[in-house]
């Protein structure tokens, strides 16, 4: 797949644009830190990514855990994890690898175990019973293991790009909050990030209809990370952000 053609995107059917923008935030180091940064203070112990894709966030979490043994790597599209497979290579080999679509029952050898964490980024709001989901992920919890949500925010700004990538909503802190707890959790605040990206989606999904974010805009958005933690910090009272992160425990007893 070519993504550096940015013109090729912008009609793109589901599938394609997904992967088309999964490959263009791999050459995104610091926009997927900053994301995983904000979890990972939850990452401990038996780990469960559910959307991984072609392991953009799983090559940090496998770093931070001392045995990757104890991960678990999931993605609905096989295609996704076989990339995975290749560009991780040594890294994941160790991590067991297996396709599961949230809409449907745990394999197997997921059902089996029990987790101190489960990481899943960018993928309830694909869900059309994103209570089911959630609640699916809730019962692999060990007691106090840590759901850790990012999802995307301000349902004010849904527009084109959010459809072409298959979202069925976008969250406020609120409807995060009602989720988290309605599935049994004990939720923390969720919270917002990425004010500037908000301002970017809403340009280009909005206001130019675009079905697809060009590789050429991520890269951009790459270099200027800096200035969105800068203005996260300077804005943090705003209730609005591209994105909601969330940590939210399975009662304990």
């Amino acid at each position: 797949m070519d993504v550096s053609a940015a013109t090729a995107a912008t009609d793109l059917p589901f599938r394609s644009v997904g992967v088309s923008t999964l490959h263009g935030f791999a050459r995104a180091p610091r926009i997927n830190g900053w994301i995983y940064g904000k979890l990972r203070a939850g990452v401990r112990g038996d780990v469960l990514e559910i959307g991984c894709g072609i392991g953009n966030l799983s090559r940090l979490i496998l770093a931070d855990l001392p045995d990757a043994s104890r991960a678990v790597l999931t993605d609905a599209d096989a295609d996704a994890l076989a990339v995975l497979r290749a560009e991780l290579g040594p890294t994941a080999a160790p991590a067991l690898v297996t396709t599961w679509d949230l809409r449907d029952p745990p394999p197997a050898a997921i059902a089996a175990r029990r987790f101190d964490a489960i990481v899943a980024v960018n993928v309830v709001e694909h869900l059309p019973d994103d209570l089911a989901a959630v609640r699916a992920l809730a019962a692999l919890l060990r007691p106090d293991g840590a759901l850790l949500l990012y999802v995307p925010a301000c349902p004010r700004v849904f527009g084109t790009l959010d459809e072409a990538l298959g979202h069925h909503r976008r969250y406020t802190r609120a409807s995060l909050q009602r989720l988290l707890v309605a599935a049994g959790l004990t939720a923390t605040s969720p919270r917002y990030m990425n004010r500037l990206g908000l301002l970017g989606w809403l340009w280009q999904g909005r206001v130019l209809k675009r079905r697809a974010l060009a590789p050429r805009l991520i890269a951009a958005f790459e270099r200027i990370v800096f200035l969105a933690r800068v203005l996260d910090r300077v804005a943090s009272p705003l209730p609005i952000g591209l994105g909601l992160v969330a940590q939210a425990r399975r009662r304990a007893g």
